[in-house]
């Protein structure tokens, strides 16, 4: 029996690796799995190649995975997933610690929520988290969509308390991939009613 690939694992994976890719091809793939060639009878009856191809094990063909063309943002989805869970982790540590540089690393540079421009917004995050005193925030459970390798968008729960002010509502962020890191460069929250 001859081998395609060479040698164990390596060729094994190699070739689980070139499937998906293969699918919808119009020739028969059995050297992929080194099956024999035609039998003398196939030859003989006629069928033409395309009827061989069905000699593929179905399990094989007609798997999701072989069928579904595999997307950039699928491949990096749980790494990404990661990263984003992080980074909405630190900014929240970062806001309830009242850490007004690390939190403000969070947004963009242009990020000026409802303030006329940048610097008012950080002027004003400043202040009012300078007056808040003692901050608790919980996040409940995000949403996240990615919406392509440098995009996503982010839904949560999100209880806040501080000495002066209390809110519950559903919070979204837009977040953009910038250098390596995940900016906030929109931001909603939408208050629970009561």
């Amino acid at each position: 029996m001859k081998r395609v690939f060479g040698q164990g694992t390596v060729g094994l994976l190699t070739a689980l690796a070139i499937l998906p890719g293969l699918s919808g091809c119009n020739k028969t793939i059995d050297w992929l799995f080194d099956a024999p060639a035609q039998s003398e009878s196939v030859q003989a009856s006629g069928k033409t190649e395309a009827s061989v191809e069905t000699a593929v094990p179905m399990s094989v063909a007609a798997s999701p995975a072989a069928a579904a063309p595999v997307s950039k943002a699928a491949d990096s989805g749980p790494t990404t997933e990661s990263e984003i869970r992080s980074t909405l982790n630190a900014w929240r540590d970062a806001w309830a610690a009242r850490d007004v540089d690390a939190y403000l690393s969070f947004y963009t540079p242009n990020f000026k929520g409802r303030e006329v421009g940048p610097a008012n917004w950080q002027a004003s995050r400043k202040r009012v988290i300078a007056q808040a005193g003692k901050i608790e925030l919980t996040l409940g459970e995000p949403k996240i969509v990615v919406d392509s390798l440098n995009q996503a968008t982010v839904t949560f729960s999100q209880n806040y308390r501080s000495q002066i002010r209390s809110d519950k509502g559903i919070k979204k962020l837009q977040l953009r991939r910038s250098e390596g890191h995940w900016l906030i460069e929109e931001e909603s929250f939408s208050p629970a009613k009561r």
